[in-house]
């Protein structure tokens, strides 16, 4: 039997997610990495995954092609840039590049575990902060969600490590595509040829800066064929060319490189040959940013704060559903009453955060409120009333009037509501989403009554309907192949995608 334990002990989920080859505390960008026995030890796994990658993206190509990338020579370097590049038959990989694409593997496979849309773009605006001071990324803000057991722990950290790895031979495989196309089309020499003096290799020559672009999308093109005929997808590349607009933005390379947007495009040129669907990105469309507001434009510690508020605003409302919820399991009650209950608590809270109709009924509440020296001067059918007139959903209704009818009402919190109904945080309400509270709920580790709660959702809740439980014999994503698995794949296939 599945155990779960509700305390009032606070456990921080983040807490299960270890950072094995890297600083559990920290990421240093752009700086060179000491190059001592720790160093030597990950540059050797770094080698032997990148050669493996290499290998499977040579499998499936013609007689010159293979030749070409069996030969490629792969060298680990420790110059303090996260950067990778072609010169001769050898691409160079910088330790920092590749401590950075580790970290945001994990991260990224953190976001798929929790469905949480917000923890990307937090990091992202943790990288422009480092970028933009002393250059080094603390861990995200941990959050306090309710005590898992040993087990729920394990698994979570599993299912983790099985996702960092999978983003993170994704990515390895795109880059390594892209700098091999970079040698089969032969840039090198044309570099050599169209712009024989260094000189000219300038973002004040704009010929210069039209040819790079150019050849920097045809790469994208040629590695998006290579990754797609290797079983690698390159839509997992699109979250990392989002981080690394952050980077271009920052460093002033707005001529010389194509923008994310102009990357994505070519790449689903590629991928509509062979996919129907798109996938898009847009740096600027960061959620829960007001629209006007740029990232590039202003402080970036106000947005990462503007992230931080909203996802503890969210975490808080999970913790505050589950405690609810948690004496109707262990009393048995129903699954649809189980469903029923949380679906109303989440409506209530969405109720709350869009705001009251009349503003003007909420500040002769606030003023009732306040003057009151005691919980005890409330008159509750007075509140009752005024609320009712105050044009609020009947679920944040029932959630208020919970409050009043307890003895131990909690005035603070009651005020709190009201500031929200008298001035509503549209970033609030949008957070609200039932994919992020039902992928973080207890009710999640429970099959029959979370997948009641997806039945109970209305159709247009795709995403949170596609989650699955957490069941301890059995993976969130399926077993990721082993690279023997994929060799056999790819060299039984019949040359058709």
């Amino acid at each position: 039997m599945l155990r779960l334990i509700l305390i009032n002990k606070p456990y921080y989920l983040d807490s299960m997610f270890h950072a094995e080859s890297l600083n559990a505390n920290r990421l240093y960008l752009e700086k060179t990495r000491e190059a001592d026995n720790t160093f030597q030890k990950d540059k050797s796994e770094y080698e032997l995954l990148l050669n493996q990658v290499k290998h499977l993206l040579s499998v499936r190509m013609n007689g010159s092609m293979k030749k070409l990338i069996s030969s490629a020579q792969i060298r680990i370097i420790n110059k303090g840039k996260a950067d990778a590049f072609v010169s001769g038959r050898t691409i160079y990989f910088d330790i920092a590049l590749l401590d950075l694409l580790l970290r945001f593997s994990k991260e990224f496979s953190v976001a798929e575990v929790k469905s949480d849309i917000y923890h990307i773009p937090e990091f992202k605006l943790m990288y422009a902060v480092a970028l933009n001071s002393n250059k080094t990324l603390e861990t995200l803000l941990k959050y306090e969600t309710l005590t898992y057991s040993e087990e729920q722990q394990s698994y979570l950290w599993k299912n983790e490590v099985i996702g960092q790895e999978v983003i993170f031979n994704q990515l390895l495989g795109f880059i390594l595509a892209h700098e091999i196309s970079h040698m089969a089309l032969h840039h090198e020499q044309t570099i050599q040829q169209e712009f024989p003096s260094e000189e000219s290799r300038t973002i004040q020559n704009p010929v210069w800066n039209r040819r790079r672009r150019e050849m920097e999308l045809d790469a994208d093109r040629m590695a998006a064929h290579m990754c797609l005929n290797s079983l690698i997808e390159p839509a997992q590349l699109l979250p990392w060319l989002d981080l690394t607009e952050v980077r271009r933005r920052y460093y002033g390379k707005s001529d010389e490189y194509p923008t994310s947007s102009q990357r994505i495009f070519a790449i689903n040129q590629v991928e509509e040959m062979i996919y129907k669907d798109k996938w898009t990105g847009n740096l600027n469309a960061l959620k829960p940013l007001p629209a006007h507001m740029n990232i590039f434009e202003g402080d970036y510690y106000a947005y990462l704060e503007e992230f931080r508020r909203v996802r503890t605003l969210r975490q808080q409302i999970v913790m505050y559903i589950d405690k609810k919820i948690a004496p109707l399991i262990y009393e048995n009650y129903s699954p649809d009453q189980v469903a029923t209950s949380f679906i109303k608590l989440a409506e209530g809270q969405k109720d709350i955060f869009r705001g009251a109709e009349n503003q003007k009924t909420i500040e002769e509440l606030q003023e009732m409120i306040s003057s009151s020296v005691e919980a005890s001067a409330y008159d509750p059918r007075q509140i009752k009333s005024l609320l009712q007139s105050a044009g609020i959903g009947k679920n944040g209704l029932d959630l208020l009037g919970d409050l009043l009818n307890n003895d131990q009402t909690d005035r603070e919190l009651f005020q709190q509501y009201l500031m929200y109904l008298k001035n509503p945080v549209i970033q609030y309400y949008d957070a609200i989403t039932y994919d992020y509270l039902l992928a973080n709920s207890i009710a999640r580790w429970l099959p029959e009554i979370f997948s009641t709660l997806q039945q109970q959702l209305p159709e247009n809740e795709v995403r949170a309907k596609n989650l699955k439980p957490f069941q301890l014999d059995r993976l969130i994503r399926n077993l990721f192949p082993t690279f023997e698995q994929r060799l056999y794949v790819l060299k039984a296939w019949d040359g058709k995608y």
